[in-house]
């Protein structure tokens, strides 16, 4: 519902003269006032006022949650060479995990696709892909991190 109301906000600034990267500064800072599902521990992003710059941190700060991602994939799925500890999963439960991994990165990259797709030929559009994608994949981080955890390792 609030993307919508800053995407409506952006629209009628846009009819009203401003310019459009104006309405996409207003946009991220709304946005980014609510409240995190996984603080970033990074530069806030709308730190400044320059729409390159933001979408180049948002690219950034997505960059690092994916490498994250990567190592909590390897935690789970160790290549033979480097497996010298008991493994985390069975054989079974490798098979199902590489299925739903495979599953939820698809799922990411369409609710993202969908998420954005109103404001695709916006300035704007790199920093709210890439923020998008920031959030599930930590939000999926956090979900990995708890069922290692819960492992008991």
């Amino acid at each position: 519902m609030m993307k919508k109301y800053f995407l409506l906000i952006n629209v009628l600034l846009i009819f009203n003269g401003q310019d459009t990267a104006a309405a996409d500064r207003m946009m991220v800072e709304n946005n980014l006032n609510q409240p995190e599902i996984f603080p970033s521990e990074t530069t806030n992003c709308a730190d400044t006022t320059d729409l390159a710059l933001m979408n180049d941190c948002a690219i950034k700060v997505y960059q690092q949650a994916d490498k994250r991602l990567q190592e909590l994939y390897q935690q789970l799925m160790p290549s033979k060479q480097s497996s010298t500890e008991h493994p985390l999963l069975n054989s079974n439960e490798k098979k199902l995990f590489k299925k739903s991994h495979a599953s939820w990165l698809k799922s990411r990259e369409d609710y993202c696709k969908f998420a954005t797709q109103a404001i695709k030929n916006e300035p704007g559009y790199p920093f709210h892909k890439y923020d998008c994608l920031r959030r599930i994949t930590q939000q999926y981080i956090q979900n990995l991190e708890k069922y290692i955890e819960d492992l008991d390792v």
